[in-house]
Order: structure tokens, then C-alpha cells, then sequence
């Protein structure tokens, strides 16, 4: 195992642990603290800065390739004049095809994740043990969902920071449905199956969940997001020639990315090469290619 000391201030750039954390015991032992992908308490790490104990990392993403490519990112997002937002946006598409669909990165997933998080995620600490406790697996998907989302918006050209915002969070308010659904494994199984086979899921469970949301926004995006236009028995009735590229893009990452399984932490590129191609947006396949 090959470890690497980490300083504070890089892991404070992360909600998730970008790798395997240790720190070694006055034997020299090395003690692990958290794994890859588990969430940071600071509060619990700060004991161990006050007594100036390095820390140590193994399996760790590049951290600054990622703080790199974090730059990158804001500074398209931040572009306003069109001649200005295309040169940031042909410079941040340059390192996506490189990174991720040039070859295939076994980390793709991960940084992706990491990434949307440091810049869009706001739920306090309350609402996130909240959910962490409610089903951490189920919520982790929906982290990957809401990156699937805005990665594939930026993409396409979409780089207004509030709008991106909007659609990471509307993604991740959207496990609110799951978890009070009170899922069981076999129904996990079932909504999977709807969302990579195209069964029915219960309409009338998240029209009485919608009915309670007040924010139109929400209540629309929430219905786009579980939207089955192959079957036709979404909340909205609508088909693949009535929607936009948003719609494309949120009903294509919700129902590729299975809910249980290996595939959760598949990469969306993953699924655009095998065999998503078709529905996606041909202006998509277009920009990456």
C-alpha cells in the first residue's frame, strides 16, 4: 500500500475522502480514518490537526488535476459575453476529452462527483445525515445522478451557475420521493428495473408527493426527472419529439444509472459509448466527438 502525506487544506476542499485516509500511531502503525468516498467530519479531523498529525492518503483521485479542472469549470461558468464563454467552453471540453472519452477512466465517476459537490452542493449537515441515514447507498446514487446532470448540460453549452445550481439540486430533492417511499430492497429492485427496462413506477405515489411541493420549478423538473417516454406513463404524457435537450439530459441520467449494483458508479460516459447513443442529444454526440 502506498501512502502519501495530504494536508488539511487540501481534504477541506472535499465533503467526500478522495482516498483512503490514515494516520499512524506512535508504533508506526498506520490507522485508517476514513475510506475512500466516506464523508468528512472536520470536526473529528481538527483534533488530529491541534496535535499536528500528518495525515496519509492511498487510492487517491489526482487532487490537482481535480483542483485544476474545479478552475477550469468555475471559469466557464462564470463566462457571460458569448465570444468569451465559448473559449472557456472549447478550453474545459479539451480536458473532458482528454480525461474521460479519450480513454476510459476508472476514476471518471468519482471526480465528477467530487467536483459537482465542492461547487453546487448547500445542504446543511442535518439534512445530510439525514440522508445518509435514510439510505446512504440510494443517496449516493442520486449524487452521482445530479453530477451525471450537470456535467452533460455543460456539455452541451449550458453554463449559467444558478440554472446548473438548480438542476443539482432539484436532482438530489428528488431522493425526498424515494425516502418517503420507505424503500425495501425488492422495491429498489423495481424502480431499477423501471428506469433501465422501462417498467411502470407508481404515478399516483409521486403525484401525492408532488402535491405537497409548492415550488412550480421543482414540481416540473421532479416529473421530467422520472419521466418514461418509451412506455408513455409519465406524469407528463409527453414523447421523445416533445422535450428539450434539459429534459433529454434529466430523464437519460436518471434512467441509466441503476439504483443498485455495479453499475452506480459507472461513469456516464460508460453509458453514452455502449448504448445510449440514440436517445441523447445528437448535438451532444456531436460536441464531444
Amino acid at each position: 500500500m502506498e501512502l502519501s502525506e495530504v494536508s488539511y487544506d487540501e481534504l477541506r476542499q472535499y465533503k467526500m475522502s478522495p482516498g483512503d485516509l490514515y494516520w499512524k500511531n506512535s508504533s508506526g502503525n498506520t490507522v485508517l480514518l476514513r475510506k475512500r468516498g466516506d464523508w468528512l467530519d472536520f470536526s473529528y479531523l481538527e483534533k488530529f490537526e491541534k496535535r499536528n498529525i500528518t495525515l496519509f492518503i492511498s487510492q487517491s483521485i489526482d487532487i490537482q488535476w481535480l483542483t485544476r479542472f474545479h478552475q477550469i469549470t468555475t471559469s466557464y461558468m462564470e463566462a457571460k459575453i458569448l465570444r468569451e464563454k465559448e473559449i472557456h467552453w472549447k478550453n474545459w471540453l479539451l480536458h473532458v476529452r482528454d480525461r474521460y472519452w479519450s480513454v476510459t477512466h476508472p476514476d471518471g465517476a468519482f471526480e465528477l462527483k467530487l467536483l459537482f459537490e465542492n461547487i453546487f452542493y448547500d445542504f446543511n449537515t442535518e439534512e445530510t445525515d439525514k440522508n445518509i441515514n435514510a439510505d446512504l447507498e440510494l443517496f449516493d446514487r442520486y449524487l452521482h445522478v445530479a453530477a451525471d446532470v450537470v456535467f452533460l448540460l455543460l456539455l452541451l453549452g449550458f453554463n449559467d451557475f444558478h440554472f446548473l445550481k438548480s438542476m443539482y439540486r432539484t436532482t438530489l430533492l428528488s431522493f425526498d420521493f424515494i425516502k418517503k417511499e420507505k424503500l425495501t430492497v425488492s422495491i429498489k429492485k423495481e424502480i431499477a428495473d423501471f428506469l433501465n427496462a422501462n417498467q411502470k413506477l407508481s404515478t399516483i405515489s409521486l403525484e401525492n408527493y408532488m402535491a405537497d411541493v409548492m415550488d412550480e420549478d421543482l414540481k416540473y423538473w421532479t416529473a421530467v426527472l422520472f419521466e418514461d417516454l418509451r412506455a408513455e406513463n409519465g406524469l407528463l404524457k409527453v414523447s421523445d419529439n416533445e422535450i428539450g435537450d434539459v429534459e433529454r439530459v434529466l430523464i437519460f441520467s436518471n434512467r441509466t444509472r441503476s439504483l443498485i449494483g455495479k453499475e452506480s458508479d459507472a461513469f456516464v460516459f460508460d453509458f453514452l459509448k455502449k448504448n445510449q447513443l440514440k436517445f441523447m442529444s445528437p448535438h451532444l454526440m456531436k460536441k464531444i466527438n
